[in-house]
């Protein structure tokens, strides 16, 4: 066994940081990690703190084809009728998941915290997204998945357009959760 330490070179932040906002979260990890960041995401402060389990609440229009946390999803003792589960799809068609909102009111505070030099120039600004099936597995009830997960990837798409129409492609970092 080697006695000599091991350097670490990079960090990949996942997304969440306890932090109280964006600013915080930005002003305590940039510093600490300084050159071995690449990318830097918000920290998913306030309602996001919960991995995707914010997503929730998107749903409140439908609340029923969200699963009690930790069943998965599976109800497969009460069906849901055909035209239920059609009804809720096309109710919840153009849904926002806010992830570009979030984006993009964080990303002042990111070029603004990189003009002061507290960001080294070269960092991103990350963006962490789930894909459809990631949020779609655990959080919608069994027989509206099939019907719902489009719907969901139609939202995040739309939610990726945005960012990606409004903050520079240089500066940003896109993760895919899967």
């Amino acid at each position: 066994m080697s006695t000599e330490k091991s350097h670490v070179k990079g960090v990949l932040l996942v997304g969440s940081v306890p932090g109280t906002d964006t600013e915080d979260v930005l002003r305590r990890m940039a510093p600490a990690l300084g050159s071995r960041l690449k990318y830097i995401p918000d920290g998913e402060t306030g309602q996001r703190n919960f991995f995707i389990g914010w997503q929730m609440y998107k749903f409140g229009a439908y609340p029923e084809v969200i699963s009690q946390f930790g069943q998965n999803g599976k109800f497969e003792d009460i069906p849901v009728p055909e035209e239920k589960i059609k009804e809720a799809a096309e109710k919840l068609e153009g849904m926002s998941t806010d992830y570009d909102t979030a984006a993009l009111e964080s990303y002042p505070v990111f070029k603004k915290l990189k003009e002061e030099g507290v960001i080294p120039k070269e960092v991103k600004f990350q963006v962490c997204l789930p894909s459809p099936l990631t949020f779609v597995s655990p959080f919608i009830v069994g027989d509206y998945k099939t019907a719902i997960e489009p719907v969901y990837e139609r939202a995040i798409l739309r939610a990726l357009d945005n960012i990606s129409k409004n903050v520079p492609e240089q500066e940003l970092a896109i993760q895919w959760d899967v």
